[in-house]
């Protein structure tokens, strides 16, 4: 499916791979390669590359580095020719006229190619991009994701989808697929395609980036159900902690020594905390009201003696 937003979005996908360029349709500048490329099982699927270039490229075997790609079905574009590294003939296979007589004798020999003539081993394909979780299942170990992806002026925005997993093995036991509806950048090696161009990858890298905009969820379709389930998480969590931690019974204030005695009411007796010894009490002799202070007396004044 293609977007009819015209605009950016923030998703791509790229793939490093060996290409096998074939038969090319010309339109101008504009060039179809019918092109064959080899999943992780070591098996040919087809795919459509369309590149821009004054001539139209030779047919051969190519290193392919971070090509824009779409799935269902497999197209690939080419924006620069730097992208693109031929492998020389010496080391990409190809059965020679020259082992026509050796082809021909040595019935272990195969089709188009001579085991005689050193080749270089076919890779595995990597992709790597920035999409959008679409479904996490409920081991979150397997997921879909989704996104778009600018394969040129011509085709303009094109929708990808693929599944990814983690492999089960020690080193990625620990690694889970964050919830739905979030934008993430991977990284990871093809296992399969299928014949309508559906592909399969298992992770090597996984870094979350953050919710994806609600414009790109919307333009992908994904479920509204799909939410974030990090409400679900902390629940679980604060149920795990209090499961964990000890049972704690609030505490009684008790006395202090400063703490005034108390008669129990009954006898009349006096009753004074066990814990710590409290100062005698006072008796009523030493409970006195302090004295306030008083004017000072008048003087009498002096009488001048009369001198004579």
């Amino acid at each position: 499916m293609t977007s009819t937003r015209n605009g950016k979005w923030v998703t791509h996908l790229a793939l490093c791979a060996d290409l096998v360029f074939g038969n090319v349709t010309s339109t101008e500048f504009n060039h179809d390669i019918n092109t064959t490329l080899y999943d992780g099982e070591d098996t040919p699927r087809d795919a459509m590359v369309s590149m821009w270039a004054r001539d139209a490229p030779a047919p051969g075997a190519y290193l392919a580095t971070i090509l824009p790609m779409a799935t269902s079905p497999l197209r690939i574009a080419v924006p620069e020719l730097s992208a693109l590294r031929q492998i020389p003939e010496d080391f990409d296979g190809e059965f020679h006229t020259s082992d026509l007589s050796s082809h021909f004798t040595d019935p272990s020999c195969d089709a188009g190619t001579n085991p005689a003539n050193p080749m270089l081993p076919t890779t595995i394909p990597i992709l790597m991009g920035v999409a959008v979780v679409k479904v996490v299942d409920e081991t979150r170990k397997l997921a879909t994701l989704a996104g778009f992806t600018f394969l040129g002026k011509v085709a303009g925005w094109v929708e990808w989808e693929l599944e990814a997993s983690f492999e089960d093995t020690p080193r990625w036991a620990a690694w889970t697929f964050p919830a739905a509806r979030t934008l993430i950048s991977f990284e990871g090696a093809v296992t399969t395609m299928t014949e309508k161009g559906a592909v399969s990858m298992t992770m090597r890298r996984i870094v979350s980036i953050g919710s994806a905009p609600q414009s790109l969820v919307l333009a992908l379709g994904v479920a509204q159900t799909q939410g974030n389930d990090r409400a679900a998480r902390i629940l679980a969590g604060r149920a795990a902690a209090t499961a964990s931690s000890p049972t704690k019974t609030p505490s009684i204030d008790k006395p202090t020594e400063q703490t005034v005695t108390e008669l129990d009411g009954v006898g009349g007796e006096q009753t004074t905390p066990t814990s710590s010894p409290l100062p005698p009490p006072m008796t009523p002799s030493m409970q006195m009201e302090p004295t306030r202070p008083t004017s000072p007396s008048p003087t009498s004044r002096r009488k001048k003696a009369k001198v004579d």
